[in-house]
């Protein structure tokens, strides 16, 4: 349907309501038959498939008309939820035209708290004659009236007014394209929003605090490792089995119930027995849980915590309550990343308190990898991995995540294979006649199905018993996805099978970087226990024939090796090639990673994109260009809201070809990702190997050649002149002064430096303040350390300049003028830009970067070089005198004929650095970007 023809149906709509609108506002016309005349027709209109015409699988349907579950007289699902490639987009509530939305507060709670559970930005409720957009982005409170956050209203009259409005904002063409999105950062101040995950981790952190102070005080043979076991299961537990209720898989009100009399925790444990009955969970293990059934919790303690999941903050008064319906596994598994970046300790006199993990703390907290970069990584191994395959291929597949963390990169590649499964027998003509045995009624995959899936393919190890137990949790939570409580009770009495796997033999505590080996002489047994050393091959040996994975993913962690034990690192050196002079653990994990992986295998990792350039990572880039195939590397920004880092993807394959290609790939934030907008270069392994240090670089094969020549037979710029940096005084130290006064200096700020041109301001300092020897403020070329490219100039006022400058003073018989028209000439920056920048956030110049550039020193015997050298030096005297007059111009005509001059001379100045450096016209496009 056109646009055109789309605002026609929807005037047709808002006729038919007009000629018999008393009708359709009586008592006697109720909400289906409202979905059915006027809701469906007009998002159709928008273009949505409302009836799935393109006949989608249940999961991928555009628009999921959801069943109505009542519960104490309220609904626990949206009418609509409206959707691509399977994520949620925003929900509809449906209502009929008597019940008036602009004034009834109730259909603007229910959506918004729908909306706020699924962590959804926006959502709509209409019963046709009224079109009302809500903020979903904090919990909604029941004392709210229906305009609390309200972001447009719209009456059915003013349909094609605001037409251009509903087509560009809710038309399913506008949301493929991001309109939502867009929409809700032009109306959503998001830095006050209160996300469910924030929410969710409040409430989950205050009842950690409040279990452990009160299993502490109460049960004092339990040493500090056991109560954290205690709180983390008594928690993991009760939100599993809410998540059950709120799923029909278990009677409604189930837990609530239990808190009414009697001592509430041996209530609730009698239940968790239960549970280990239906689903056979290692969160119910009872055989090896020799901790909480003796333990005793106070009523009050445990009555709060299921009170607050049901919303019920007062006694007989419902609020909002978390919905595990609509909150998405992956929305739980983000709280619990924060979660466990905290540890609860004894004090002398067993009471307990909750702090920050010495590594969390170090590290500024806990980066939680967002949903679409797990998808990326998960696409490009996996994904690839199952081309073409069968689903008895694809059960031969491991995938291994080996710092699981909260198991947000495990339970992205279970997703996919759930959604690879599900398609594959729905579309096969192979499984048509065995759909009973692999897919429900429902269209679901059945509960064996999924069993098998996760048994077979997915594996993690960390070394955090906690995040090995939330990782266990997210999986079983999305393995009973699409369960009722018959399908459970079928497969009890059916099959005697309970529901769910046990995963223990999949998802493992331990080191992933230390095996048995490991000579723990002199530890303590606390110490030796941290250590958690981690066999490998007898770990995965009930499951794996042989311990080799085909995908390996994840984000490792990042410690430098400067935190590390002494007597780990002494294992780390003898065990490990990469671990020499300052390497980081993600340079181990990357190591262990590929010895890991099977000859067809493939590896990818988020990590520091220091891998790219860094000194520090150099002996990483040849074990890796030794070992592996790169595929690609990703480099990106914005990735971690909380950290200003920027990242790299790489992706590896174990099998060595002769003539790999790499794919470079670099977008700049989120939104540029979202849009795919990347850019491309691409080159040869067998070239990248020879750069220096053999730096991962955003290079092409041609530039490469052009970057070569240029260093050919060239000394470095750190051999013929001194470099240092200026002061450390703070830019508003009270030394520094805005008039000269007796004994003091010129003082330059990075920001007064600009390519031939020093912007000097009434800033001293006093002379007594100055620690740096006294000629590296003689006549000097400076350079700003701040800054994407290379910004250098000369300064003959002798001044004083902060530590974010660079002094620049040749050795004798070198012309300042001469170096500084190499430094500030295009060949140069491309070099820099190419060989040494890699840093997107807060990019900056490197000294040690400034000391390997590529230079000549003029040949007394070469005529043309000194000829060169000659003309370089008087473009560039021209060019300073240029600036001056610039900076000295009062009229814009006269500041425009010296900008052109500025322009023309600069342009001169590239021309004799080129033929200094013999470049082809050929290779000058290259640097040119031509």
């Amino acid at each position: 349907m056109t646009r055109d023809e789309a605002k026609i149906q929807i005037q047709q709509l808002i006729d038919k309501f007009i000629l018999q609108k008393e009708y359709y506002k009586s008592v006697n016309y109720n909400e289906a038959q409202t979905r059915q005349d006027f809701i469906n027709p007009f998002f159709e209109a928008l273009g949505w498939d409302m009836n799935n015409r393109k006949d989608q699988l249940e999961t991928y349907r555009d628009v999921r008309h959801e069943d109505k579950i009542k519960i104490n007289g309220h609904s626990k699902a949206p009418d609509y939820s409206f959707n691509l490639n399977g994520k949620r987009k925003f929900f509809v509530e449906a209502k009929k035209p008597a019940i008036p939305i602009k004034d009834n507060p109730e259909p603007a709670l229910q959506v918004r708290n729908y909306g706020w559970n699924a962590n959804l930005s926006i959502s709509v409720v209409t019963d046709f004659e009224e079109f009302a957009v809500y903020d979903c982005t904090k919990k909604p409170k029941s004392i709210e009236n229906a305009n609390a956050k309200r972001l447009k209203y719209i009456y059915f009259t003013d349909y094609i007014k605001e037409f251009d409005f509903l087509y560009d904002t809710f038309g399913y063409e506008a949301v493929v394209k991001g309109s939502i999105e867009q929409y809700s950062k032009s109306k959503i101040n998001f830095k006050n929003a209160e996300p469910v995950d924030k929410e969710f981790l409040k409430s989950i952190e205050l009842w950690r605090e409040e279990l452990a102070k009160n299993i502490s005080r109460l049960n004092t043979l339990l040493d500090e490792e056991q109560i954290n076991y205690a709180v983390q299961q008594t928690i993991d537990r009760i939100v599993f089995l809410k998540v059950c209720e709120d799923r029909k898989i278990e009677p409604e009100n189930n837990l609530f119930r239990l808190v009414k009399e009697g001592n509430f925790y041996k209530n609730l444990f009698q239940y968790f027995l239960i549970a280990d009955q239906k689903y056979n969970s290692g969160l119910f293990n009872f055989a090896k849980d020799k901790v909480t059934e003796n333990l005793e919790i106070d009523n009050k303690t445990v009555k709060k915590i299921i009170n607050e999941l049901y919303g019920k903050t007062k006694e007989n008064a419902t609020e909002f309550g978390y919905n595990f319906a609509i909150i998405p596994v992956e929305i739980l598994g983000l709280a619990y990343e924060q979660f466990l970046g905290k540890v609860i300790r004894l004090t002398a006199g067993h009471n307990a308190k909750v702090e920050e993990k010495p590594e969390v703390r170090k590290a500024g907290g806990v980066y939680y990898t967002p949903e679409y970069i797990v998808d990326y990584i998960v696409q490009n191994t996996l994904g690839k991995q199952v081309e073409g395959k069968t689903p008895e291929q694809v059960s031969k597949i491991k995938v291994l995540d080996p710092s699981c963390g909260s198991g947000s990169f495990l339970l992205g590649a279970y997703r996919f294979l759930l959604d690879w499964h599900l398609k594959y027998y729905a579309e096969s003509k192979e499984y048509k006649t065995k759909h009973s045995k692999y897919l429900s009624p429902e269209g679901n995959l059945t509960s064996s199905e999924k069993k098998r899936i996760l048994l077979n393919n997915i594996f993690g190890v960390d070394i955090d018993a906690q995040a090995v137990e939330v990782t266990k949790l997210s999986l079983l939570l999305k393995a009973l996805e699409g369960e009722t409580e018959a399908s459970v009770q079928t497969s009890l009495q059916l099959f005697n099978e309970r529901v769910l796997p046990t995963i223990d033999n999949n998802i493992q505590c331990g080191n992933s970087l230390i095996e048995p080996d490991f000579d723990g002489l002199g530890l303590t047994p606390k110490e030796e226990r941290k250590v958690n050393v981690f066999p490998w091959e007898t770990s995965f040996s009930k499951v794996m024939k042989k311990v080799k994975f085909d995908c390996i993913i994840g984000n490792p962690p990042y410690v430098s090796s400067k935190e590390i034990p002494d007597f780990q690192k002494k294992y780390f050196e003898k065990i490990y090639s990469t671990a020499t002079g300052q390497y980081d653990l993600y340079t181990l994990f990357i190591e262990k990673g590929i010895g890991l992986l099977s000859e067809t295998g493939m590896f990818c990792y988020i990590i520091p994109d220091a891998i790219l350039d860094r000194s520090s990572a150099s002996r990483l880039r040849k074990h890796i260009l030794e070992n592996a195939n790169i595929n690609s590397l990703l480099q990106i920004n914005g990735v971690f809201d909380q950290a200003s880092v920027s990242s790299a993807i790489i992706n590896l394959s174990k099998t060595k070809t002769a003539k790999n290609e790499i794919v470079f790939l670099k977008y700049e934030n989120p939104l540029a990702y979202a849009a795919g907008s990347f850019a491309v270069k691409r080159i040869s392994q067998e070239n990248i190997a020879k750069v220096k240090n053999s730096s991962f670089l955003f290079i092409n094969d041609k530039e490469l050649v052009v970057l070569n020549k240029i260093y050919e037979n060239k000394t470095s710029l750190g051999s013929v002149t001194f470099m240092g940096r200026g002061e450390e005084i703070g830019k508003s130290s009270e030394i520094v002064k805005t008039e000269k006064i007796e004994n003091s200096r010129q003082f330059i700020f990075g920001q007064d430096i600009h390519r031939y041109s020093i912007n000097y301001k009434e800033r001293f300092v006093v002379e007594k303040a100055i620690k740096k020897a006294p000629a590296l403020y003689e006549n000097k070329i400076i350079v700003r350390q701040v800054g994407k490219e290379i910004n250098a100039s000369f300064d003959d006022r002798q001044a004083v300049t902060l530590q974010s400058i660079y002094s620049i003073i040749p050795n004798e018989n070198i012309s300042v003028c001469y170096i500084l028209g190499i430094l500030n000439s295009k060949l140069i920056n491309f070099v820099y830009q190419k060989l040494f920048r890699s840093k997107e956030i807060f990019p900056r110049i490197l000294l040690e970067s400034l000391r390997e550039l590529p230079f000549i020193i003029p040949a007394i015997s070469n005529s043309n070089e000194k000829t060169l050298h000659d003309q370089i030096v008087l473009l560039v005297e021209k060019m300073l005198d240029l600036n001056r007059q610039l900076n000295q111009a009062k009229l814009q005509t006269e500041k425009d004929n010296i900008l052109r001059r500025i322009a023309f001379t600069d342009a001169e100045i590239d021309k004799k650095v080129y033929e200094l450096y013999n470049l082809t016209p050929d290779e000058i496009a290259v640097i040119e970007g031509e």
